[in-house]
């Protein structure tokens, strides 16, 4: 979902909306997939997606992690993510707060998941979606199914021998090309 400034992010950042941390300033935040759990007018609540035992998850009260909306000239709005710095964007000693990226979610036909794929977009699949994911991955050239393909077996049989198997995949074709666990 293309963002382009702090009235959609606003919009966008509702309850059940999921993105993944790709930047942060705590480093053990970076790679978190969240999830918005209460919306106010300056800020939204967010825990660790489908894990409430996490220590993000339980802060104030059970709501999550606080994230207030800071102004516009905070942020950077590029590539389907967003970049949030503690102070205007320019700033010589300014640092970088959080980046992350929205995830979408309840795609269900194998046409829809391509859509939001060949756009650059990543999409939270649950593992019943996967046999879709591969489907589209087989309308590609054969040269690239290769690519697509090992990485995406090996973590799918990863999440099977560790006897943990995941209910949720992020699935991506922009940049990295390789699904990865949640």
């Amino acid at each position: 979902m293309k963002i382009n400034n702090l009235e959609q992010m606003k919009k966008a950042l509702r309850k059940g909306v999921t993105f993944k941390v790709i930047d942060h300033q705590k480093p053990q935040c970076v790679g978190q997939i969240r999830e918005v759990t209460i919306t106010k007018k300056v800020g939204v609540y967010t825990a660790i997606f489908e894990d409430k035992d996490n220590e993000f998850s339980k802060a104030n009260g059970g709501k999550g992690n606080w994230l207030s909306f800071d102004r516009a000239s905070h942020y950077i709005f590029d590539n389907n993510s967003i970049k949030w710095y503690a102070k205007p964007v320019g700033n010589a000693d300014n640092r970088l707060i959080m980046e992350f990226r929205l995830l979408i979610t309840g795609v269900t036909s194998p046409k829809k998941i391509w859509d939001v794929l060949k756009e650059g977009e990543e999409i939270l699949l649950d593992s019943t979606q996967l046999d879709e994911f591969e489907t589209c991955i087989k309308t590609f050239p054969e040269s690239d199914q290769v690519m697509y393909f090992s990485k995406f077996r090996s973590l799918r049989l990863e999440s099977f021998y560790y006897g943990k198997q995941k209910d949720n995949f992020i699935c991506s074709l922009n940049p990295i090309k390789e699904p990865l666990l949640v």
